[in-house]
């Protein structure tokens, strides 16, 4: 009888030994996985912050390529506001020396004078319209410029955005809840905030 329970007890250290083993090594097992999740979780919050601040880096750089075409566009305005006026002001000086050309017939010298006087403020005007019509050509220029590069830098804006919708769609695909690990649901649920 005592033989008997010897070996039933035998037997039963054997089977806890073999559950044992195997649960040790289901462990490590675990353990192993879990590190390998833990570090997919770390690559995966790093490369998702390395896109949050290029997407912040491309945000800024077309909030600041708008402000350049608004000031461009100000600039143009009051460059072609600048430029009527001076037209306006060569068509008062045209009338102006047609009337002293009619003058001088009666007062020829004093408005020979008048009239050399306002024929090179007229000349004056002149080239400053033409100045002034250079620098519009030119600021149209570098509107259109910045414009293409605006549109460059939201497309480059849309492709980061849609790079980081997918990779949040990775992030909460890899945090469903593990049965044997319950830390890396919060992991995963820290990514996802």
């Amino acid at each position: 009888r005592c033989q008997e329970n010897e070996i039933q007890l035998k037997e039963i250290e054997e089977r806890y030994s073999a559950e044992l083993n195997q649960l040790e090594s289901e462990r490590q097992q675990l353990g192993s996985e879990y590190s390998e999740l833990a570090q997919q979780a770390a690559d995966l919050e790093k490369h998702s912050k390395e896109i949050t601040e290029e997407k912040i880096d491309l945000e800024n750089k077309y909030r600041a390529q708008k402000f350049r075409i608004a000031v461009l566009e100000q600039e143009i305005a009051l460059s072609r506001g600048e430029l009527d006026e001076r037209t306006k002001l060569c068509e008062e000086l045209r009338q102006q020396n047609n009337e002293l050309d009619l003058a001088l017939k009666d007062t020829e010298s004093k408005a020979e004078k008048e009239i050399r006087a306002k024929r090179i403020e007229l000349a004056n005007s002149l080239e400053m319209r033409e100045m002034l019509e250079a620098r519009i050509e030119e600021l149209e220029e570098q509107l259109s410029q910045s414009k293409k590069k605006t549109e460059d830098l939201y497309q480059a804006f849309l492709e980061m955005e849609q790079k980081a919708q997918v990779l949040e769609k990775q992030v909460d695909e890899n945090s469903k809840p593990v049965s044997y690990k319950g830390e890396i649901d919060a992991i995963y649920h820290q990514l996802n905030l």
